[in-house]
């Protein structure tokens, strides 16, 4: 009995599909033990990489009424780290934490913090890391006033105390959120109404994590 064309065609497909098979089993076997798959680069292999951030917070209050409108609380920032190590990072941060707009006359306090967070040793794996930290450096109260054509501004020293948690869902990728303190003493004379930076934080903050690391 001739075969027709369909059979020929059903053999043909066949015959393919189990060669595909037996080389994919062959290869397979042909990857002894001294060949093992390389494992993942984790995620939170921290060493010697980079971090440039955006933070928003979650406390700040805004107030708008006829004639002002002003913004208290630290409202957003941006930061830089670096982790020397697996469990340290250094942090360069900048921080608005006031504003005020009257008629012509505006007022701002801003910060930029120098600090040091530590995270505790976890599996190297970990993607989720906890941290404590500190961070010292001006803060800096500005006001002009467009009806005098004149503009101001004072500084004093300070820190923050906190702590937070960083997440790492990605190589390049990080969420976190910190929670922290503010501790500053008043201003020679108040900037608007505010005499003090002092106060709490709660920021949400998403970063791209670059770098070769190590």
């Amino acid at each position: 009995m001739t075969p027709t064309r369909s059979t020929i065609l059903r053999a043909a497909l066949l015959g393919t599909v189990l060669a595909l098979t037996f080389a994919g089993a062959a290869r397979a076997q042909s990857r002894a033990p001294s060949e093992p798959e390389a494992p993942a680069r984790s995620a939170a292999t921290l060493r010697g990489r980079h971090s440039l951030s955006l933070g928003v917070g979650l406390l700040a209050s805004a107030d708008v009424a006829p004639g002002v409108a002003s913004v208290h609380g630290v409202a957003g920032g941006i930061s830089y780290l670096y982790w020397p190590g697996a469990a340290v990072a250094l942090e360069v941060s900048a921080n608005a934490h006031a504003a005020e707009a009257r008629s012509a006359v505006s007022a701002s306090v801003t910060s930029l913090l120098f600090g040091v967070s530590w995270y505790p040793e976890l599996s190297s794996a970990a993607v989720v890391r906890p941290y404590v930290g500190v961070a010292a450096g001006p803060y800096v109260g500005s006001e002009a006033d467009g009806f005098r054509a004149s503009a101001s501004a004072r500084s004093v020293l300070g820190a923050r105390l906190g702590g937070g948690v960083d997440l790492f869902p990605t190589h390049a990728l990080r969420l976190g959120v910190r929670g922290a303190y503010h501790l500053v003493p008043d201003f020679d004379a108040p900037v608007g109404s505010l005499e003090s930076a002092s106060g709490p934080q709660l920021s949400l903050e998403v970063g791209w994590v670059f770098g070769r690391g190590g």
